[in-house]
């Protein structure tokens, strides 16, 4: 099954008794005496059976507990949930399975760490120089993380670039792209936004500030 996160509690997942095909091994009188139970699971991170409730009689499987992904399973590509459920009483006895892949929804912003950054800026700094500005964060998962950075509005004088870093966030670096002269402009302002992989995108902003300072 497939279960978008930060779903209702009560919300129905699927049927368990028609989704197994147990239909097709017992006849009407013996589906109906069919009984379901989710078995405990090992309560690891993985551990779908704090997650879901299942109706006793029917096996139709619903949330009792509400998922979020982005705490589960944090910038992960997938984010399986698995737990057995029984299937009784005892001369029907048999245990199925149950996988979940728990669905992202885009319901985190980028956030920066700071609303604006100020940086000294030496008139003699050649090309190709880079500093580093403060990066945003997204919590939701792979799918909805940042995938841009623009600067508005933008100089010929700099340019911002943003690389995947080893904690799986982007680092975003100023880099000067032209020579420098505090006496032509001593100052410079603009404001960087973040954009997430969302449909529509949601997107988080820093005012930034650039003083040039004496070589």
């Amino acid at each position: 099954y497939n279960v978008v996160e930060k779903q209702e509690v009560g919300s129905t997942v699927g049927n368990v008794k028609s989704d197994a095909g147990l239909g097709s091994q017992y006849d009407t009188a013996e589906l109906s005496r069919l009984e379901f139970s989710i078995l405990k699971g090992n309560g690891g991170r993985r551990d779908g059976s704090r997650y879901f409730s299942i109706v006793q009689d029917t096996g139709i499987l619903r949330i009792a507990s509400v998922i979020d992904r982005d705490t589960l399973c944090m910038r992960k590509s997938d984010c399986p949930l698995t737990f057995d459920v029984a299937v009784g009483p005892r001369e029907f006895l048999q245990f199925i399975t149950v996988q979940i892949e728990v669905l992202d929804k885009n319901d985190h912003i980028p956030v920066f760490s700071e609303s604006s950054a100020r940086l000294s800026i030496p008139e003699s700094s050649s090309p190709g120089t880079i500093y580093s500005l403060p990066a945003a964060q997204d919590q939701d998962g792979s799918e909805y993380s940042i995938i841009a950075y623009t600067m508005t509005p933008k100089f010929d004088e700099f340019e911002i670039r943003a690389e995947p870093n080893t904690m799986e966030a982007m680092a975003l670096d100023l880099v000067v792209l032209q020579g420098l002269d505090r006496e032509t402009r001593g100052r410079y302002a603009f404001t960087v936004t973040a954009t997430d992989g969302g449909n529509p995108p949601q997107t988080g902003t820093i005012d930034v500030e650039i003083i040039i300072t004496d070589a």
